[in-house]
């Protein structure tokens, strides 16, 4: 028994078996083609509709969800943030795999 949320997001947009929830208290029992049903148990976090609920997904869950044109994509934070914040030292510096043909 509990409470239950419906997640929408279904097998059209992904592997649904393959997502986790962050929440560990959360359980998924089940999903339809646009669908995902969550258990909550006694939804200790007070979720009401419109609420959202994230999810770990697996590697085939995450291609899945990258290739749908269903589901909207975000970068967080935005590349230009990031880049902004990207300290030298961090950087890895990769040798390009072929070299530059020689223009003898």
């Amino acid at each position: 028994r509990g409470y239950r949320a419906v997640v929408t997001i279904g097998q059209l947009d992904t592997e649904v078996r393959g997502l986790r929830p962050l929440d560990d208290r959360y359980r998924l029992t089940g999903a339809s083609s646009d669908l995902a049903v969550l258990n909550l148990g006694e939804n200790p976090e007070g979720l009401e509709v419109g609420d959202t609920i994230s999810f770990r997904p697996d590697y085939g869950s995450l291609v899945r969800l990258m290739l749908t044109p269903y589901v909207d994509k975000v970068v967080v934070p935005a590349i230009d943030e990031y880049e902004r914040n990207v300290r030298e030292e961090d950087l890895v510096k990769v040798p390009p795999a072929f070299d530059e043909p020689d223009s003898h």
